[in-house]
């Protein structure tokens, strides 16, 4: 299935829950229990079972930081969580314009730093999975496995890679993205580690596993992740799939988002035996 097809056929429309109320959501299974409490003012949402796990997921949803959680990120996390067993905490972290990154970057950190007593598996998706590796970055051993999901890390988008990118990728524009990018950096330079943690070191970080496409016009910003890994001898595993449009992994219609889910629950067991 070609990128342009899979955009073209199927239409979707982004609905911004978190907005009017954190518990609705069709796509979250009835087999979840279902949690709300609010951190610093915010909005967490917890999914769980029954089983227990010495291990814990921490979501960050992508939208160029700037669009809020989606039915489909419901979709990924809940379907993640109902067949590895284990609970996920879905963050509302602060977005732009009324917001800006250092503000998100704190607010999540601060949330990760009171999980003291179980493994963190961080899981971000585009713009969520900057923000999870900056984090990560920060935290050092405190990340048990990061997951990074079409991940954006680099907001100035300054390789010129991307020209020849942009022009195969039917979702993404360089423009557009900057332009979001602006916004969450504030005062920041757009090439600040806490906006585009591409920038900072991997010295210390935690095992990774990277999900991207080579018609993702970040596709480049994972393939400098992965460069720098190797460096500095990091453990990692990295996908790279053929004709997808960014961020697949959210679109329940296709069958490459089902394999590649399947393929992070995996990830996820294996990481934890």
């Amino acid at each position: 299935m070609s990128a342009s097809h899979s955009f073209k056929e199927h239409r979707l429309f982004y609905l911004e829950t978190f907005t009017q109320n954190i518990l609705y959501s069709p796509f979250i299974s009835s087999s979840l229990k279902r949690e709300t409490f609010t951190f610093k003012q915010r909005k967490i949402l917890k999914l769980s079972q029954v089983e227990k796990s010495d291990a814990l997921i921490v979501y960050l949803h992508g939208g160029a930081y700037v669009f809020n959680i989606s039915q489909l990120h419901y979709l990924l996390i809940s379907d993640i969580v109902k067949k590895t067993g284990i609970s996920a905490y879905v963050l509302d972290y602060p977005l732009a314009s009324d917001h800006t990154g250092h503000s998100a970057y704190e607010y999540v950190l601060a949330f990760l730093k009171t999980i003291s007593d179980k493994k963190i598996l961080l899981i971000g998706d585009s713009a969520g999975a900057g923000l999870a590796l900056a984090c990560a970055q920060a935290l050092k051993d405190k990340i048990h496995h990061l997951f990074l999901l079409s991940p954006m890390l680099d907001a100035s988008l300054s390789d010129e890679r991307q020209i020849d990118l942009e022009k195969i990728d039917p979702l993404l524009s360089i423009v557009g993205l900057k332009n979001c990018a602006r916004l969450y950096a504030g005062s920041l330079p757009l090439n600040d580690p806490i906006i585009s943690p591409i920038y900072n070191t991997m010295k210390d970080l935690s095992p990774v596993s990277v999900y991207t496409s080579d018609c993702d016009l970040l596709m480049i910003d994972s393939i400098r992740l992965i460069d720098q890994l190797k460096e500095n001898n990091r453990s990692y595993t990295f996908t790279l799939e053929k004709d997808l449009i960014h961020d697949w992994i959210i679109m329940p219609f296709t069958k490459e988002a089902r394999v590649s889910k399947d393929q992070i629950i995996q990830q996820i067991k294996n990481c934890l035996s």
